[in-house]
């Protein structure tokens, strides 16, 4: 594909006028329980996962700073593969997800669990095929993922934390001042220490009374998604964590 034409696939991909290739049946007797989930980082405010793995794979890009748009079952793709008896195939792919980094690149993907895998011993061989095939014909990435990506600890806890406190419409009007307050804060330092430094010292946060230190916790995690401040995500995010400034934070 030409670099013109792949640029307007790709912006088709995560625009507002795209048409998702595939699209689970919903019902309480649909066995991989498809769900929708809300996000903003695609033009329709929402995305399908097909089953709840996919819906907390997503949660992680979803609080990725470095994720700046999120496409589900983004395009139809034929690619070459092998019959058991070695003859050459066209076969058909839709990928569960594909996210655009804020670098531009793009990483497409397919949720599948371990045990599912197991059943299926020809799913590394279609794997490297599926790598290769978007490598040269994309210039994207591929990856399947399954229990071991998605719920490693404590890397799952602190996006479920992060999750919870993300922006949204219902947020006060006052927590966008507080977020502003926060980003001019001294850094390094812990959650606790900024929560009780602002909420003693700051007269506008202080006047929020006995909610002003929630409205600065929420607003450190909303800055820490927004990829103005950074933790060790690899150490479970408390109190006690120590948060710094971002250099050349995404926006």
């Amino acid at each position: 594909m030409r670099q013109a034409e792949l640029q307007s696939f790709t912006d088709y991909i995560f625009g507002q006028t795209h048409v998702p290739m595939w699209k689970p049946k919903y019902g309480s007797h649909y066995i991989t329980l498809p769900t929708m989930f809300p996000t903003s980082k695609n033009p329709k405010r929402i995305v399908d996962a097909r089953l709840p793995l996919m819906r907390f794979g997503l949660m992680h890009w979803d609080v990725d700073p470095h994720v700046v748009s999120i496409s589900a079952f983004p395009c139809k793709t034929e690619y070459w593969s092998l019959t058991s008896e070695g003859d050459p195939v066209k076969r058909v792919h839709v990928p569960d997800l594909a996210i655009m980094m804020h670098d531009g690149s793009v990483r497409c993907m397919d949720y599948i669990p371990v045990a599912i895998q197991a059943e299926k011993p020809w799913q590394k061989i279609r794997t490297a095929q599926l790598v290769s095939h978007y490598a040269d014909e994309l210039g994207w990435s591929y990856a399947v993922l399954d229990e071991y990506d998605i719920y490693q600890q404590p890397m799952f806890s602190n996006v479920k934390l992060l999750w919870r406190y993300k922006p949204c419409a219902a947020d006060p009007p006052a927590l966008a001042q507080v977020r502003q307050t926060v980003a001019k804060t001294s850094l390094p330092s812990t959650v606790d220490a900024i929560c009780e430094n602002l909420t003693r010292d700051d007269p506008m946060i202080n006047g929020l009374g006995q909610e002003a230190d929630s409205y600065v916790f929420t607003a450190i995690m909303q800055l820490l998604i927004e990829g103005a401040l950074t933790v060790d995500m690899s150490k479970p995010i408390s109190r006690m964590t120590t948060v710094r400034s971002s250099k050349g934070a995404t926006k």
